[in-house]
């Protein structure tokens, strides 16, 4: 009991720690003092999440990722190739809302913690054109990049679920699609409320574009596009097909973007040899000097290093073993163990892996036999995917929070919008199942 106390009030005390505007990575650090302290062994907690956050290949990786990626995307910025980037995804879908939705999404496929401030320089810089708020982007960049994540078949936390109980893909196909369509409505509704879209002057015209006019505005996508993301282009092919590291990836990458993306010109050629070495390499250093250097953003790095660790020493604190005998117990409600436990569960913990493997062996000795069993276990991986799209110790929030400069509190307040839709749904579900049964 002492452990879940403790666990509620690091909660607390982040959430206070944000709401006052302090850097969550200190809360965080606290609350992971306070977990272990409630713990029986205080230092064997602290020195495992430790371990787990700046010594082991996973841990150290995210933090030099997210770090980079920071850099990545002011260089970016300072060498003009966001401004290119969005321009060129207008050349074809015209409306930079579009961008918001489509970019987060396509970085979904990258099953990389934290991956979501890699898509935010792209949604602050699509978001400004249309008059988006700080906050309003968080909502975009968070749920837009999670959308996928309903259904996608190699999500992490899916393939834990199949291991434990081989779960057919089928089973979270359709209800993750109408997940997805509500969260997507709804998240669109308050990220693009108030916003307003002008096209410009070329891109006005009346009537519809002949074959000619079509194929015109594709090469000049193609011609601008490719190069602007040639960035992303390379982390995606190294960490995608090559496996690499994620903060080799990121760090290939600002290389790229040092020497390769095209500069800011009215024309939209790079800097190239044509231009002449002299300039070239004024060009090179320019963008080290004010998009690397500057690009460097320490409040990011301590604030997912504070949450990662705070998510670690969780994980190793009494309070697991105090949730899963609480559980565990013969007079525990099948609700309870498929909506709120593994809800809590995600929001606490601020990882959907972790609360999939905390919950799902509770509910497997708990409802065993049942013929609804399956569909329980849906139901519980949709209500812990809502409590860690919540939670104030997920590192894709903190991320985009930090990055953004956004007011936590407001984006924590709009978000309970989408996810108390998608719960609710959840719930309706359980009870039905509990009431069939």
């Amino acid at each position: 009991m002492i452990a879940m106390i403790g666990l509620i009030i690091a909660i607390l005390l982040i959430l206070v720690g944000v709401r006052k505007k302090v850097n969550v990575g200190l809360p965080a650090l606290a609350g992971a003092i306070i977990m272990a302290f409630v713990s029986e062994d205080t230092w064997q907690v602290l020195k495992n999440a430790f371990v787990d956050t700046f010594l082991m290949p996973s841990g150290y990786d995210l933090l030099i990722a997210i770090a980079l990626i920071t850099v990545l995307g002011n260089t970016m910025k300072v060498s003009g190739a966001l401004e290119k980037l969005t321009d060129s995804i207008r050349g074809v879908a015209r409306d930079p809302r579009i961008i918001t939705i489509v970019v987060p999404a396509l970085i979904g496929f990258l099953n990389v913690p934290g991956a979501a401030v890699f898509s935010a320089p792209i949604v602050d810089s699509a978001g400004d054109q249309v008059g988006m708020s700080r906050e309003q982007k968080v909502v975009a960049n968070i749920f837009f990049r999670h959308i996928l994540f309903f259904f996608y078949p190699l999500y992490p936390p899916y393939l834990v679920a199949r291991q434990f109980v081989n779960l057919p893909f089928s089973y979270i196909l359709w209800p993750g699609l109408v997940g997805a369509l509500v969260s997507l409505v709804i998240a669109s509704y308050l990220a693009f409320r108030g916003t307003s879209f002008t096209p410009k002057d070329h891109e006005s015209g009346s009537g519809q574009p002949n074959a000619g006019a079509l194929m015109k505005r594709f090469w000049q996508f193609i011609r601008t596009f490719i190069p602007a993301c040639a960035p992303f282009i390379i982390i995606l092919g190294l960490a995608g097909f090559l496996q690499w590291p994620f903060s080799i990836c990121i760090f290939v990458g600002i290389v790229a973007a040092v020497l390769i993306v095209p500069s800011r010109s009215e024309s939209g050629t790079g800097i190239g040899i044509g231009t002449g070495a002299l300039s070239y390499f004024a060009e090179v250093y320019r963008r080290i000097r004010y998009g690397v250097i500057p690009g460097i953003n320490w409040g990011i790095a301590a604030a997912i290093a504070g949450i990662v660790f705070f998510s670690k020493s969780i994980l190793h604190s009494s309070a697991v073993d105090v949730l899963r005998t609480t559980l565990s117990g013969g007079s525990t409600s099948i609700l309870l163990l498929v909506i709120v436990a593994p809800f809590l569960t995600g929001f606490f913990v601020g990882l959907h892996q972790g609360a999939v493997a905390i919950v799902l062996p509770i509910l497997m000795s708990a409802a065993a036999g049942r013929s609804d069993f399956l569909y329980l276990v849906v139901l519980m991986y949709y209500a812990s995917m809502m409590g860690y799209i919540l939670s104030p110790a997920h590192v894709c929030v903190v991320g985009t929070v930090e990055y953004l400069k956004a007011d936590f509190m407001k984006s924590w307040r709009m978000a309970w919008i989408p996810v108390g839709c998608v719960l609710a749904l959840v719930v309706a579900c359980g009870i039905y199942l509990q009431i069939a049964m």
